[in-house]
């Protein structure tokens, strides 16, 4: 029964953009919706390993520190010999950086005598910042080659500004790294045009480095592109936890090694007084996830000793262990679990769907699921484009105060993340992503318990993490899909809409988009329903953004200034038993919401970060003055571009020059009225300049610093911003 079930849920998410068929148009049968009984958030005990680690009793390791040769570690005063490409570019050491500056493309080498060990190295972490270019590459020669290869090399995607940024490129994939090559000998950087660039300095990070100062800790751990939470316990090591069994426990794992050898076996065992009786014994593998569990019901009420062993002939590996955890499994409970799934299709407008009254059928799948749920008839986003959207969204904040996207590439640290909240009460947390600027190794992956990104195309072998999502224990999943975005060509099966005289146009091409992501939403939906989650599990539909197309104002595409056509988003809710069906709300409502409403509806507490209000008042027929009175928010790809939503107005602020547009009977933004309504557009103009003072003041509280982290660069997410145009 738990293999059924972790195959199925694992084609879940491989299979929802896989399909190239067209189904049956129209909407998909109607099958008859089972009103579940639901259980609040919380109300289930769980128990956390990792977290917990503090915690254990007693923690017994022998533990080597491996010399693997010493690692790179440049910085000002290491930078001598390096030398440009052309006389007419200049290299000079000022405030402690190498400075780089061109007057056209150009190349800075390094010399010929670096010695950065290949088959260690994880990463290659360059502080630097740039001026004049948007994008910079780095290129490597190892020493079995003379010279520079084409394909041995990375484009980096500079923040804006000349702030010094931490870049940290994954060098696991890469070519050069890796036999024939011991080591690098040489590093190249490439500018396209006039630039500036100064380098403060290049370190080259041990894949053991963030192991060797502690016998066991919490990390990140990537492997086949599907990163963990982990606990890792250096081999042979073991950590032994006291506790109270509760009632039902069940314990649920992942494991792994960090290399292949030497073989790591990982243990269970529980002690009873003078009794341990062993529960599971599984060797871990350096290539791929394998999943553990046990049922430790018989031990419920009871005081134990559980012990977790990594058992090694010899000292030298390291076992990560992911998201360990002991559970209440559903036996002899008649409630179930509110699972959450959050379903982000890119660049997706609602005026484009037969559910917002679309003269096409585009997407009976996503009009059905309207009909069983709430639909919000405006719905703003916080942004035009993907990372300050999704950044909002799972963090709660305005872009204004975050700044991802604007100037920086990272949220401060002290922004709480929605999947911290909901892991902290007992959800399993995944991200499956398309989007380059979603969740990934380093960037939004606070309280992920796993972070699958799966690279242009079908969702693919990323989602393989959803294996280790136990049946009966809450999940809440992430998915953002690209099956609208203007990369993807649909297939042919899709393109049956045409302008007059049979051409495929740019509109049409969009709608074809559509129809493909609502015939991958349908086998998401039936997997769903085969495995018996469907009618507990809250489903969000909506995009980060919309899309500029042919005729709008603003021209085609997104990011920008903030026009209605970039602004407006879907928003679709449904639960059987939660939330009402066939209701449409026709109060302004903002991606922001979504966090508070989401809490609201699975019984949580709220977060006070989040700035959003809960619209389960809403859905459920009131009708608040403070909804219909307050003012949303959309702001561009410059923070000096603001659009304002308020009752039936749209105030669009292009840097100081203001618009004004009724928005129920103006939708495309056409009519600018501001001179008739002067009184208001005075009103909200003002409203919106204390708002964006109201919003950096709340930034500067935080503290303007950005998140500490290195920004991650790796080969899958370079592909996908070359592709996506960022690069």
């Amino acid at each position: 029964m738990r293999a059924a079930f972790t195959h199925s849920l694992w084609l879940l998410a491989v299979i929802v953009c896989a399909s190239s068929c067209r189904p049956a148009h129209g909407p998909r049968d109607a099958v008859p919706t089972v009103v579940a009984k639901l259980e609040a958030a919380g109300t289930r005990a769980f128990y956390r390993f990792d977290d917990n680690l503090s915690k254990a009793s007693t923690l017994k390791v022998r533990r080597i520190v491996r010399e693997r040769g010493e690692p790179l570690s440049m910085k000002v005063t290491d930078f001598v010999g390096w030398t440009t490409g052309a006389a007419s570019s200049r290299t000079a050491v000022e405030s402690g950086r190498l400075v780089f500056e061109t007057r056209d493309a150009d190349t800075l080498t390094s010399p010929s005598t670096l010695s950065i060990p290949v088959r260690q190295t994880e990463s290659l972490v360059i502080r630097m910042g740039g001026a004049g270019t948007d994008k910079i590459s780095v290129a490597w020669r190892g020493d079995s080659s003379e010279e520079f290869q084409a394909d041995a090399a990375i484009d980096i995607a500079l923040t804006s500004g000349e702030a010094t940024q931490a870049y940290e490129i994954r060098v696991g994939a890469l070519r050069g790294w890796s036999a024939p090559n011991t080591a690098i000998r040489q590093l190249r950087f490439s500018v396209p045009s006039k630039a500036k660039i100064a380098i403060e300095s290049i370190r080259a990070v041990s894949r053991y480095e963030r192991f060797m100062a502690h016998d066991a800790g919490i990390v990140h751990f990537a492997l086949n592109h599907d990163s963990r939470t982990c606990l890792f316990l250096h081999a042979p090591g073991e950590v032994h936890y006291p506790m109270r069994v509760f009632d039902g426990a069940h314990f649920a794992a992942g494991l792994a090694t960090l290399d292949a050898e030497p073989p790591v076996t990982f243990s269970l065992s529980v002690r009873t007084g003078a009794t341990e009786s062993s529960l599971v014994q599984d060797e871990a593998q350096a290539t791929m996830w394998r999943n553990v569990s046990s049922d430790l019901s018989a031990y419920s009420g009871q005081d134990v000793e559980v012990t977790i062993k990594a058992e090694c002939a010899e000292p030298g590996n390291v076992l990560l262990i992911s998201s360990p955890l002991l559970y209440q499994a559903s036996a002899g409970r008649h409630e179930k679990p509110i699972n959450v799934i959050w379903y982000i299709i890119d660049a997706l407008r609602p005026d484009h769907l037969d559910a917002y009254g679309y003269s096409r059928e585009t997407a009976p799948v996503i009009a059905q699921i309207a009909e069983e749920g709430v639909r919000f008839e405006r719905c703003f986003s916080s942004a035009t484009w993907t990372k300050p959207s999704v950044t909002s969204m799972m963090t709660g904040v305005s872009p204004l105060v975050h700044h991802a996207g604007m100037g920086q590439e990272l949220p401060h640290d002290g922004l709480a993340l929605l999947p911290q909240e909901l892991r902290g009460i007992g959800y399993t947390t995944i991200s499956v992503t398309q989007s380059p600027f979603g969740p990934r190794n380093g960037y939004l992956d606070k309280g992920f318990d796993v972070v699958a990104g799966t690279g242009i195309g079908p969702m693919s072998s990323g989602a393989q993490s959803l294996l280790s999502v136990p049946r009966d224990r809450p999940f809440f999943l992430l998915m953002h899909v690209l099956d609208t975005h203007p990369l993807y060509w649909p297939p042919l099966s899709f393109m049956q809409f045409r302008a007059e005289g049979g051409r495929l146009g740019p509109m049409d091409l969009y709608d074809a988009r559509i129809g493909w992501a609502d015939s991958n939403m349908n086998v998401f939906i039936k997997v769903l329903r085969d495995i018996g989650l469907y009618d507990h599990t809250l489903l969000i539909i909506t995009a980060d953004h919309g899309e500029g197309l042919e005729g709008d104002v603003g021209g085609l595409g997104h990011g920008g200034k903030p026009y209605l056509s970039r602004a407006r988003v879907p928003l679709i809710m449904r639960l059987p038993g939660a939330l009402p069906a066939g209701i449409v709300v026709k109060d302004n409502v903002q991606l922001l919401d979504i966090g508070p409403t989401l809490l609201d509806i699975i019984g949580a507490p709220p977060n006070m970060q989040f700035q959003g209000a809960s619209l389960v008042g809403l859905m459920r027929g009131g009708t608040a003055a403070a909804f219909q009175a307050r003012s949303l928010y959309c702001i561009g790809q410059q923070p000096e571009w603001k659009g304002m939503a308020k009752r039936d107005w749209y105030l669009f602020d292009d840097d100081g020059k203001v618009g004004l547009f009724h928005f129920p009977s103006d939708p495309g933004q056409n009519h600018d009225v501001a001179a008739q309504q002067e009184a208001v557009a005075k009103a909200m103009a003002d409203e919106l300049t204390r708002y964006a003072a109201e919003q950096e003041a709340v930034r500067n509280a935080l503290g303007t610093e950005p998140g500490s982290a290195a920004l991650p660069v790796d080969p899958q997410t370079a592909q996908q911003l070359k592709a996506l145009g960022y690069l």
